[in-house]
């Protein structure tokens, strides 16, 4: 699913790399960078529209090294990302 869209692991956007999962299913990869530029945001962001992915960049989400990363979540446009205490 989020392999098409090309996400991988890696780079300064998709750093610090991990699933999150509800049961048995994948419903997003969260990326904790220390660095986030709005066009890598948008670039992204576009790629992903296209297979019904959205992408949320939140601080609420980090726990890499907060507060100097942010949470850049990418999950199905349907699924609902749940506050960090959920």
């Amino acid at each position: 699913m989020f392999a098409s869209c090309g996400i991988e692991y890696g780079g300064y956007l998709l750093d610090h790399g991990s699933s999150w999962w509800r049961g048995p299913d994948l419903f997003a990869v969260v990326s904790e960078p220390y660095q986030v530029k709005g066009e890598e945001v948008a670039t992204l962001t576009a790629s992903c529209a296209a297979y019904d992915l959205s992408v949320k960049v939140t601080g609420e989400h980090a726990v890499h090294f907060p507060p100097y990363t942010l949470a850049v979540i990418v999950a199905r446009s349907r699924e609902r990302i749940p506050p960090r205490d959920e």
